[in-house]
């Protein structure tokens, strides 16, 4: 399930191909981002660094989201990275 900005709960097997693609998108950018910043300045003390782990895993429904839009043939990667095309 995916809750949307409205806070409407949503299966991600019912989003469609547009909304999968910009709700990956706006993850991405988003979890990098803060990623990022939280490594600007300052020591990398165990606190900081879990803060960074989780923004990098965060949202649990990624993996899920990715999964459905390969399985839509809407993108040609996995969670970690490009997959290679079936023939």
């Amino acid at each position: 399930m995916w809750t949307t900005k409205e806070g409407d709960r949503i299966a991600i097997k019912d989003m469609a191909s547009s909304h999968l693609l910009a709700t990956i998108h706006y993850i991405e950018r988003n979890r990098f981002q803060n990623a990022a910043e939280s490594f600007a300045g300052g020591e990398m003390d165990a606190a900081r660094v879990a803060v960074v782990n989780l923004y990098l895993r965060w949202p649990p429904q990624y993996d899920a989201l990715v999964a459905e839009a390969q399985r839509r043939g809407l993108i040609q990667r996995g969670v970690e990275g490009l997959v290679k095309r079936k023939r």
